[in-house]
């Protein structure tokens, strides 16, 4: 329905966008009140449910979520990895990572910074590309802002807390096999393939 009434001016819609607007806000918040990477995962979801609306091409918004999902799912491994290892998901006890277990560290690093939409990774090229295509109302514009707020303080907070100063003695660290890193790199090579060709779809 959305993308066959591009206006975007009657009630319903209207209505639905702000619903989308107020499960994004509150995940959001609900985020703050846990380190927990699987639950995480899920929680970038439900933030990005408002991109819905800033999409007019069909192709890019399914680009994007598509994206959004794999991106979702590299955080969810390394959550899964997390609770095999040390027994629990939650980041807020494991500090220094990136002395002990970098290539752990770097999988972490990468994507946490494709969910928070730092540039150039896939998740923030599609929507500068959807940008640049479309022309959005002043909503749209709102929700760009928020999305790129929103991601960006969810995955720095882990980034900030997790990654860096000194590692916890208590932790018994350990670096990821060469069967998570087939997987992550496969992941990962895909995301960057599908986020240059969003740009390459606005610049060519």
């Amino acid at each position: 329905y959305h993308f066959d009434d591009p206006t975007a001016t009657n009630a319903i819609y209207k209505a639905l966008e702000l619903m989308a607007f107020i499960t994004s806000a509150l995940t959001f918040l609900l985020s703050y009140r846990t380190s927990n990477l699987i639950k995480l995962s899920y929680y970038f979801v439900f933030v990005n449910v408002v991109a819905l609306f800033i999409f007019k091409d069909k192709w890019m918004f399914e680009l994007y979520f598509g994206s959004l999902v794999l991106s979702a799912f590299t955080l969810y491994l390394v959550g899964y990895y997390m609770d095999k290892t040390f027994g629990s998901a939650n980041i807020d006890a494991i500090t220094g990572i990136v002395l002990k277990a970098p290539k752990f560290a770097l999988f972490l690093r990468l994507s946490l910074m494709n969910l928070g939409l730092y540039p150039p990774f896939a998740n923030a090229l599609i929507i500068t590309s959807n940008i640049l295509k479309s022309s959005l109302h002043l909503d749209g514009y709102l929700i760009v802002v928020w999305l790129f707020f929103a991601n960006f303080f969810m995955a720095f907070r882990i980034i900030n807390s997790s990654l860096f100063g000194k590692p916890n003695p208590l932790v018994n660290y350990k670096d990821i096999g060469q069967g998570y890193v087939f997987v992550f790199s496969l992941v990962f090579s895909v995301l960057t393939v599908v986020g240059f060709y969003s740009l390459m779809e606005v610049l060519l």
